[in-house]
C-alpha cells in the first residue's frame, strides 16, 4: 500500500491540473497539515514536508483530488496514472500548449464552456473512423496555403459580426465559390485598412 503513494500524488496532480480545484468564486481555506483527516494525510504522504508552504488555493485542489481520487474506480485510477505518463511524455512546449488551452477555455463564459463540452461529448461518441476523419480534415483546413493569420481572421469575425444576417449568408456563399488562394486575397483586401478621406 505504501508504494502506491508516488502514484497517488501523480494522479491527484493530474486530477487537480485537469479538472481543477476549489471554485474561483469562493477564496480558498489554507489547511495546515495537522488539520487533514488520516485519509487524507495517508494519500498526500509524500507532500507532507512541503504542505504548509503550499498556496491556499494549490492545497484545497489537492484534497479536491484526493477526495476525487477516493471516489475512482481501480480502473478509472488507472486511466488517470495512464494520462499522467503521457502527459509527463510530452515535450515542455507541447505541454504549455495545452495549459495555455486549458486556461483560455476556463476564461470563457460558463455557456461557451458548456457549449464547447457538449461538443467534444458528440466528437468522442463518434466511431473511430469518423473521429480520425474529421481531424484530418480539420488538419487539412489548418494547413491550406490559403488560411488567414489569427489576427487577421478575428479581425473577420468581427466584421462578421457586425453584418446583418442576410449579408453574412450572402458572403459566406460567395466565399465558398472561391479557391483557398483567392478566397485570401479576398479577405485580405476586405480586411485591409481603408485610407481615410
Amino acid at each position: 500500500m505504501r508504494n502506491e503513494c508516488p502514484g497517488r500524488v501523480v494522479a491527484l496532480l493530474v486530477a487537480a491540473l485537469v479538472w481543477g480545484g476549489a471554485s474561483a468564486a469562493e477564496p480558498a481555506r489554507a489547511v495546515p497539515w495537522r488539520a487533514l483527516g488520516a485519509r487524507e494525510q495517508q494519500l498526500l504522504a509524500p507532500l507532507q514536508h512541503e504542505w504548509d508552504r503550499l498556496p491556499a488555493e494549490r492545497r484545497a485542489r489537492l484534497r479536491d483530488g484526493a477526495a476525487r481520487w477516493e471516489a475512482m474506480s481501480p480502473g478509472e485510477r488507472e486511466a488517470a496514472r495512464t494520462r499522467f505518463r503521457e502527459w509527463q511524455s510530452l515535450p515542455p512546449d507541447r505541454r504549455a500548449a495545452l495549459q495555455d488551452r486549458l486556461r483560455r477555455f476556463k476564461s470563457l463564459p460558463p455557456a461557451e464552456q458548456s457549449k464547447l463540452e457538449e461538443t467534444y461529448q458528440r466528437f468522442r461518441a463518434l466511431p473511430p473512423e469518423q473521429r480520425r476523419a474529421l481531424r484530418e480534415r480539420w488538419r487539412a483546413q489548418r494547413e491550406t496555403p490559403g488560411r488567414l493569420a489569427p489576427e487577421a481572421r478575428e479581425r473577420l469575425r468581427e466584421r462578421l459580426k457586425a453584418l446583418p444576417a442576410d449579408e453574412r449568408r450572402a458572403l459566406r456563399q460567395k466565399l465558398r465559390g472561391m479557391t483557398p488562394a483567392e478566397r485570401r486575397a479576398y479577405l485580405e483586401g476586405v480586411l485591409a485598412p481603408r485610407p481615410r478621406p
